[in-house]
Formats: C-alpha cells, sequence, structure tokens
C-alpha cells in the first residue's frame, strides 16, 4: 500500500519537474529574445555600426511641413516631390569626437560647418580643445534613381555630410550637415537612431530643352544645354549626348556650336567633338578641347547655349516630330530625358493632281509629265504665294526632300509625308503642248492625310493667237482664189505682149 502510494507521488515529482523545465525553457527564450532586443536598441558607447541615408529632392515652391529628425519619412508623403538622381555626396568623419563619453557629445555644440568657396569642401569651425578635425572623406557616392544613397558607417562618431558633386544647373546646393551615429531617436521606445535619414533639396533651373522646326519632311531638331557651373572648382569632364531617331526618320546630317543669342560660335567636328553614334542611335561626344570651351564659357558673364542640331527628314512610317535626348554631364545623367516640347503631326499621302484642259473637251483630263517643287514658311504660309522667283526673299524653304515631283498617267504625283500647315507648289516644268504660270504658286493646304491640290494647264490653241491662222476654207476662199487665178492670167498676157513689142522692134 505504502509502495504505490511513493510511486504516485514519485510520478507526480516527475511531471511537475517537466513543467517546470518547460517554463524554465521559455523563460530562457523569451530573456534570449528580449536580449536580442536589447542588442537592436544600442546605445552610444555599445560601438558597432550604423547608417547615413541622403535622400535627395528638388526643392518643393512651398515647404513640406516634414520633420527632420533623423527618421525616415513615410513615402508616401513624399508624393510630389521631384528625387534627383546622380548628384554626389560625401561623408567625412570628424576626428577627436568620441560619443561614448559625455564630453564627445558635450564638444558637438560648439562646431558649425560652413563651405569652402574655391573647393566646394567643408570647413569645420568651432574645434577647439582637444583637436577636433575633418578626417579621410569615405568614397563619394551618388544617388540613384530614387534620389538616395546610403553609407555604411562607424557607431559612436560625428560626421559631416556634404553634396560634392551637385546637378548641373543647381542654382543653390544643399548645406553642410553635422550629425551623429547614433542620433537622438525621434520615435516612442527609440532612444537611438543608427540609421540617420537626411532630406537635402536643391533648386534646379531647366538646363536642357529640346525643339523642333519641321517645314514639310524637313525637320532640324535643336539640343539646347545651359552652360553653366558645375560647383566651385569643379570643371566639365565629360559632356555627351545620345538621341535615339524614330521610326520612318532619316539622318541627314549635324552641327554643334556655342550662342550667346547673338553670336555663334562653331565647333569643330573633331576636334571639338565627335559623332560615334551610327543612325538610328545618334551620339555626339566633347572632347578635351570641347570640353575646355565650356569652362571657358562657364567664367564668361554672358549666358551661353550649347546647341546640338540635329537634321533629318520623314518617310511615311513617321507619325510626328517627337523626340527625346539624354545629357550626360561628368558621368551623371538625369533619369528624365530632355523631350521636344511641342511636336508636330506629320501626314501622310499628300500630292499634286495634274489635270489639263483641251480643245473640243468639256472636262479636264488627267495630264502627265509635269514637274513641281514644294516650299513652305517654318510658321506655315497661308494666303497667296509669291512668284517663284521672290521664295528665297520671302524666307520659304523647300519641303519635300523626296526629289522631283512628276505627274503621272493618272495626273497624280508621288505622295509626300507632310506636316500640318499651308505650302506654295510651283509648276517647274509645263508638259510641252501646254501652257501655263510657271511663277505663280498654288496653296497646298494639309490637315489630314491624303491632303492634294489640282493645277490645270491649258491646251496650246485654245485661245486666239496661240498658233498661226490656218487658211480658210468656204465660199469666202474660193473667192479669193479666183481673184488670185484672174490676177496671175492677166499678168502672164501683160508679160507675153511686152515680150513681143520688144521682138518687133528689133526686126524692123
Amino acid at each position: 500500500m505504502d509502495g504505490r502510494r511513493n510511486e504516485r507521488e514519485e510520478m507526480k515529482t516527475k511531471r511537475r519537474g517537466r513543467i517546470l523545465s518547460a517554463v524554465v525553457g521559455a523563460t530562457v527564450l523569451a530573456i534570449s529574445a528580449l536580449g536580442g532586443g536589447v542588442a537592436m536598441a544600442a546605445v552610444p558607447g555599445d560601438g558597432g555600426t550604423g547608417t547615413i541615408i541622403v535622400h535627395k529632392f528638388e526643392n518643393p515652391d512651398t515647404p513640406t511641413g516634414l520633420p527632420a529628425d533623423g527618421s525616415a519619412i513615410d513615402p508616401t508623403e513624399l508624393d510630389g516631390l521631384k528625387p534627383l538622381p546622380g548628384v554626389g555626396f560625401t561623408v567625412v568623419p570628424i576626428t577627436g569626437i568620441d560619443l561614448s563619453t559625455q564630453e564627445g557629445w558635450l564638444a558637438l555644440k560648439n562646431l558649425s560647418v560652413s563651405v569652402n568657396p574655391t573647393t566646394g569642401e567643408p570647413i569645420l569651425s568651432g574645434t577647439g580643445v582637444p583637436p577636433i578635425a575633418l578626417g579621410t572623406p569615405m568614397t563619394e557616392q551618388y544617388t540613384g534613381a530614387a534620389g538616395d544613397t546610403t553609407f555604411n558607417v562607424s557607431a559612436d562618431k560625428a560626421y559631416v555630410v556634404y553634396e560634392s558633386s551637385p546637378l548641373p544647373g543647381t542654382t543653390t546646393v544643399a548645406q553642410p550637415t553635422i550629425l551623429t551615429v547614433p542620433y537622438p531617436g525621434a520615435k516612442p521606445g527609440d532612444a537611438w537612431n543608427y540609421n540617420v535619414n537626411i532630406y537635402p533639396k536643391n533648386v534646379v533651373v531647366d538646363v536642357a530643352s529640346k525643339d523642333a522646326t519641321v517645314v514639310g519632311n524637313n525637320i532640324v531638331w535643336n539640343v539646347n544645354y545651359d552652360v553653366l557651373s558645375l560647383g566651385a572648382g569643379k570643371t566639365y569632364t565629360e559632356f555627351k549626348i545620345a538621341d535615339t531617331l524614330g521610326a520612318g526618320i532619316t539622318y541627314v546630317s549635324s552641327r554643334v556650336y556655342l550662342t550667346d543669342g547673338t553670336t555663334k560660335q562653331e565647333l569643330d567636328l573633331t576636334d571639338d567633338y565627335t559623332l560615334p553614334g551610327t543612325a538610328p542611335a545618334l551620339s555626339m561626344e566633347l572632347t578635351s578641347a570641347g570640353l575646355a570651351k565650356l569652362d571657358e564659357k562657364v567664367a564668361d558673364p554672358a549666358k551661353w547655349t550649347l546647341v546640338w542640331e540635329i537634321t533629318a527628314t520623314a518617310g511615311e512610317d513617321a507619325d510626328n516630330t517627337s523626340n527625346t535626348a539624354a545629357i550626360t554631364v561628368n558621368g551623371k545623367t538625369p533619369p528624365t530625358e530632355v523631350e521636344v516640347t511641342t511636336p508636330q503631326t506629320l501626314h501622310h499621302g499628300a500630292y499634286v493632281m495634274k489635270q489639263a484642259k483641251n480643245v473640243g473637251e468639256t472636262s479636264n483630263v488627267p495630264l502627265a509629265g509635269a514637274e513641281f517643287e514644294i516650299y513652305g514658311l517654318p510658321n506655315a504660309a497661308t494666303g497667296t504665294c509669291p512668284a517663284y522667283a521672290g521664295l528665297t526673299a520671302a524666307g520659304y524653304l523647300p519641303a519635300w526632300s523626296g526629289g522631283t515631283l512628276t505627274s503621272a498617267a493618272t495626273g497624280k504625283t508621288g505622295e509626300m509625308t507632310l506636316a500640318a500647315g499651308s505650302y506654295c507648289v510651283y509648276e517647274t516644268k509645263i508638259p510641252a503642248g501646254y501652257k501655263g504660270d510657271a511663277s505663280a504658286g498654288t496653296v497646298l493646304s494639309v490637315g489630314a492625310d491624303g491632303a492634294f491640290t489640282t493645277i490645270v494647264n491649258t491646251q496650246i490653241g485654245s485661245d486666239a493667237g496661240d498658233l498661226p491662222s490656218l487658211p480658210i476654207t468656204g465660199a469666202q476662199g474660193r473667192v479669193l482664189l479666183a481673184l488670185v487665178g484672174t490676177g496671175l492670167v492677166a499678168l502672164a498676157v501683160g508679160l507675153y505682149l511686152v515680150r513681143r513689142n520688144r521682138g518687133q522692134h528689133q526686126d524692123a
């Protein structure tokens, strides 16, 4: 009896032991987890590493009101802000500051940082004693497509972050910043922040644009780059433009020049720039001599613009003059390409219909063999056309690059691709046997596919005086012939009598 009671007590004891072991195990796991949480929420003096995350945006028109406390901002609150990729930042550790000590933290309040106007590098002030100075800069990093870049740094140190390579066209560079890792936390329960976020902003002006001039199917694109300073001490070490032509566009030629709005300074192909691309993927790159000319213009008080002028023609597959170009300066290419501001629509199938008004016909008929030239003004001429001889003086430009337009047996010329607008058509060769005014132009209005104009020639002989008169036949003609015949007979009789009289006198 006592033995069975002892067995039961022993089993209970074992169960209590297993339960206690489970509780202890769970407690150990909880403590371990808690210990891990404590490690993640380190405090100054614990060492380790951290990060400095730079988020670069263009300065908005109105303040955002967002906090600047080192914490990460919800991306949804950044909607509407334009990220700036390709901006270079450098992190420089501050030597002589040990944030594992109270003295190191207290020394921070005396520090300030400014920019060297010549080199663009930071200047640290208020260093005091012990010696506090800027250490060796970390490798420069560039912001990515989202406008951010992350530096991995050691904890318990102070750093200066500065914008070492601004974007071209930046009018205000972000001020250098002194920050610490860790940084006082701004969120409840997070006393120290080891991943410090900063959101510097710039005012950026538009430094590039692209426009297109189109007359008929002749297109001229201008990629314009305002030559501005890249920052104190910075020079142009790389400048190139990439431009891919669209479907149906045929490359013709290009040129590069600098202009201040009044004068043009042509750059020399090979010496100042090269054209390494092959159509349709065009590219232009400045040589060292061309880069030096950009640096010269930066120092000029006048505002200079570099222009890459691309001439091309549009074929039947081209729909409009839209086009983009990507400009790379010193290894940085903005994510948004430069686009044509107001692309023009191209219409297909325009032609000239040639007809003849023949003698004896009640309606016009097609006429083959006529040749035409098409001219237009850059802003689309309207109204009447000037005389052919005055085209150049009037500013008219050739509108069709596809060669001479000749009317076929149907009277229709070959089809053209033309931008919307009005054009002047001149008949430069009138078929033999017909007449027309080769000097006068006929307006061709293009606003849709298949636009045409009709030009009519009149057959020679349709109007009095076109040809010499033919002999007159009929009653009056017979009377005239009879009179002429009688005269001839009388003349013959007279000659006979004269000869006979002479003969008689000789015999006598």
